[in-house]
């Protein structure tokens, strides 16, 4: 009796494509679907991709770089669809560009003009709007656009796969990573819109004056803003006549700053790239030709270190873990392969890959001073502590403010390295995944 009720659990699947029938444990389960359209049918997951595969018009691109003849090739279209369609995180690979920033409102209404006017574009290097202002949707997605999905054989119904199917198995972090991304990307995209349909000037001016605000202490502050007291500035950010008596200099300083703060998150953006090394040279400036009684040494200090540091990024810091940690794993035989069928490309489609989306680096250009502050407070808490039980002392001949402005930017220097080697990991997760990702494909439709 107890082994004929062992045998009645034990679940048996055949394959409506090859026939197969299998036993299923938790070892075999993975390799199966099970429809969801309510039909008591089930499909090897690499005979759907095959059958999905056939199913698909014959279409092959051939992707031409200048001066590099051997990314010259015959792409296969059909598999750049069937991995789109198994990639679960296709949503870290669109395209990343000025127009993403703005609110969908706007993106709905001018998507069809923008379309009908880069269609006859194919695969251009330089785009019809340059290369900080794209199309919403190069030639290669209008080509790729994912085919309607098939029907159940049974009961002709679509979308008979459920929609959590995976084909490799996945990592935690990287769905974690995933998850929060979206998230920012559907709430802050609301957020932004919200802001355009109020005061964005108004809005725009409060975030950067409290951005600053939380990086310098209130009497560095009035000496970059050559003002008596920045609570004036609250006053005159209430209404349209007060904004417009700001004077220009002040206007560059607060609005400009979210602006430099983006294009450090986005160096490889054109269109505010020259932030990041004009706006520390004016603040300098500004302290410079400052002659009051408070002392501006410290100052001077951090904002010189600040133009040091970026330096030492853009140059060193950063080819150097790209080099260490992404180069070599990218340009291996099958990771070639990879690109050649993805992106034609291995420089573009690293690029392609890895970034985030728009709303994604603007959300954390604008969060950046204050986890920064944050950090900085606890790590001068903990310096605090520590000279409590050492009894040694820095012995530093600084103010209070002058301490907090000191650890609130060591803050956002040690929060940008922790995110830049985190963000590393998530590279090195993603290119995994899509090497394993081609490898199911490729399996899949060999003859």
């Amino acid at each position: 009796m107890f082994f004929n009720s062992v045998r009645r659990t034990t679940r048996t699947y055949i394959c409506w494509v090859c026939l197969e029938e299998e036993e299923i444990t938790k070892e075999t389960e993975f390799s199966w679907i099970s429809h969801s359209c309510g039909c008591n049918l089930q499909i090897h997951k690499a005979c759907y991709l095959k059958w999905f595969y056939n199913s698909m018009d014959k279409i092959f691109i051939q992707r031409v770089v200048p001066g590099r003849s051997s990314d010259n090739a015959l792409i296969d279209v059909r598999k750049e669809c069937l991995l789109r369609i198994i990639d679960k995180h296709r949503s870290f690979q669109v395209n990343k560009h000025i127009w993403n920033l703005f609110p969908l409102p706007i993106k709905l209404l001018t998507k069809p003009y923008y379309r009908l006017l880069n269609t006859v574009f194919l695969y251009p290097q330089g785009t019809l709007f340059g290369t900080y202002l794209q199309s919403i949707e190069n030639a290669q997605d209008i080509l790729l656009e994912l085919p309607k999905s098939k029907k159940c054989p049974q009961c002709r119904k679509r979308d008979f796969i459920p929609a959590s199917t995976a084909f490799i198995q996945e990592s935690l972090s990287l769905s974690i990573a995933y998850k929060i991304d979206m998230i920012i990307q559907n709430v802050f995209g609301v957020v932004l819109t919200a802001g355009t349909i109020l005061n964005p000037r108004k809005l725009f001016f409060k975030l950067g004056l409290h951005q600053l605000r939380v990086i310098f202490p209130e009497s560095f502050l009035k000496i970059l803003l050559n003002i008596s007291t920045t609570r004036a500035l609250d006053v005159f950010s209430e209404t349209a006549n007060g904004l417009h008596s700001i004077s220009t200099y002040n206007k560059f300083i607060v609005y400009g700053f979210p602006f430099f703060l983006a294009s450090l998150i986005t160096p490889n953006n054109t269109f505010i790239n020259e932030l990041h090394w004009i706006y520390p040279i004016i603040l300098s400036l500004r302290v410079k030709a400052y002659n009051g009684k408070v002392k501006t040494n410290i100052m001077s200090a951090c904002l010189l270190s600040s133009k040091v540091l970026i330096w030492l990024f853009d140059n060193f810091l950063n080819p150097f873990l790209f080099k260490r940690f992404i180069k070599s794993m990218y340009e291996s035989a099958d990771f070639k392969s990879l690109g050649s069928l993805l992106f034609g490309s291995t420089e573009e489609w690293y690029n392609y890959f890895t970034q985030s989306e728009g709303y994604n680096q603007l959300f954390r250009s604008m969060i950046w001073p204050f986890l920064g502050n944050f950090a900085g407070s606890h790590i001068y808490d903990l310096i605090v502590w520590l000279q409590g039980k050492t009894g040694i002392s820095l012995n530093l001949e600084a103010s209070h403010d002058e301490y907090k402005m000191i650890f609130n930017f060591s803050g956002c220097v040690l929060l940008a390295f922790v995110y830049k080697l985190v963000h590393i990991h998530f590279i090195r997760v993603r290119l995994k995944e899509l090497r394993e990702l081609t490898l199911v494909v490729e399996q899949a439709v060999k003859e």
